[in-house]
């Protein structure tokens, strides 16, 4: 346990920088918000456009990792 809190206390002095190790989830993000939003809208029977989920109110129970920022 000690080992995996000091493994992510180090991961996170670069966990929000998207210029270091972390980028991938930054170059990934748009097309996974683009894919949860499309879903999310079609679920509501909603157009996929850009304005699809004005007036919606989200919750989001995620793990914490900024996935989806």
């Amino acid at each position: 346990m000690a080992s995996e809190i000091q493994r992510f206390n180090r991961l996170g002095a670069t966990w929000w920088n998207p210029k270091s190790p972390m980028r991938p989830r930054y170059v990934v993000n748009a097309l996974r918000l683009k894919f949860v939003v499309e879903r999310i809208a079609m679920h509501l029977g909603r157009d996929t456009a850009a304005q699809a989920l004005d007036g919606v109110r989200i919750l989001d129970v995620g793990c914490g990792g900024g996935l989806l920022r």
